[in-house]
């Protein structure tokens, strides 16, 4: 999926959260919703303002950015996540030892914090069926809004 920027209300498209950002930075567009990883270098050296962050908590990356809700807008919020799957015919037993070692590794001091540290990552563990269940939810929510807009890909 593009990344998503808006330009007096007009929706441009782009392959990839670089180029959208290079297009605020020269002001083609007047603003994006980016993830905090992407904009944090730009933001930095002063060449984008940042709004507001649309998570339901502020970013460790950013920490006087309020959330979207604090600077007025309540009740919208969207939460990026990153998962580790593997093809359904791989066995059950496979699958469990897997989530273990990855929980373990996840669960390390060293890993979280530099997590964290990079880009504001949260690390949150569980099981596959944990895992499947947020898929499935997900899904569903965005599936719906697609439904309700019309939205299409460009």
């Amino acid at each position: 999926m593009g990344q998503f920027c808006a330009a007096i209300n007009t929706h441009v498209p782009y392959k990839a959260s670089q180029e959208a950002l290079q297009s605020v930075v020269a002001n083609q567009t007047q603003m994006m919703f980016v993830n905090v990883q992407a904009a944090a270098p730009l933001v930095r050296a002063g060449k984008l303002r940042t709004l507001a962050i649309v998570h339901p908590t502020r970013s460790a990356l950013f920490p006087n950015l309020p959330t979207i809700a604090e600077a007025g807008i309540p009740g919208y919020h969207f939460t990026a996540w990153f998962g580790i799957v593997a093809p359904s015919s791989v066995p059950k037993p496979i699958i469990a030892a897997l989530n273990q070692e990855i929980n373990r590794i996840m669960a390390l001091p060293e890993v979280s914090e530099r997590l964290a540290n990079i880009g504001g990552v949260e690390v949150v563990t569980g099981t596959p069926e944990r895992f499947a269940s947020l898929i499935q939810a997900e899904t569903e929510t965005w599936g719906k809004l697609v439904r309700q807009t019309g939205a299409k890909i460009d």
